[in-house]
């Protein structure tokens, strides 16, 4: 089970509260967060599982029909239901995952992976099949976010070279890329 609250609030609720009311409680903050600002952000999540802590500062993405959350954990990407259940790992320890970010048409899954050396974005179907890789060279591309259509991904990339990083466009049909932002300091 995933939550955002204040760290000391989830210590609060693992000492106060049994396993079962907990998970009801989390559920509950989850869709709560979600009403309030529209999105599920990756500040300041823990995951819950199995009666134990896993981690922390783990990004989570709530698929588009509210059914299924994806998120990172110990550099491997998850699924699960979003109403509680079995979480399913979808990647491998490799390749670093982080970052999960849904298609519009919650096919997909995007995510930054350090496969080769360097963050590059790739992307999954939910059910772990279908690993495709987005972008290559010698630059990082992270934190994806998709397009409103589905065919392109948005990224916070160093590719310009100037030792910052600033907001690119990757068309996935071919691989174009587009820089959308050029300040000297980082953009994300």
């Amino acid at each position: 089970i995933l939550a955002r609250a204040p760290a000391r609030q989830i210590e609060t609720w693992l000492h106060e509260l049994g396993e079962e009311r907990f998970a009801r409680r989390i559920t509950r903050a989850l869709v709560e967060a979600r009403a309030r600002e529209g999105i599920l952000d990756s500040t300041r999540w823990l995951a819950y599982v199995k009666g134990r802590a896993e981690g922390t500062n783990i990004a989570l993405a709530l698929s588009p029909d509210g059914k299924t959350l994806a998120f990172d954990l110990q550099g491997t990407l998850w699924v699960m239901p979003a109403a509680g259940g079995e979480a399913k790992a979808i990647t491998d320890r490799l390749g670093d995952d982080r970052q999960p970010a849904w298609s519009p048409d919650g096919a997909r899954i995007a995510f930054q992976s350090f496969r080769d050396g360097n963050f590059h974005l790739w992307s999954v179907k939910a059910d772990g099949t279908d690993l495709t890789q987005h972008t290559k060279g010698p630059y990082d591309h992270r934190e994806p976010m998709w397009s409103r259509d589905g065919k392109k991904l948005l990224c916070s990339s160093d590719r310009a070279a100037k030792g910052n990083y600033d907001v690119w466009e990757i068309t996935l049909a071919g691989g174009a890329a587009t820089q959308l932002t050029n300040h000297p300091g980082d953009d994300y």
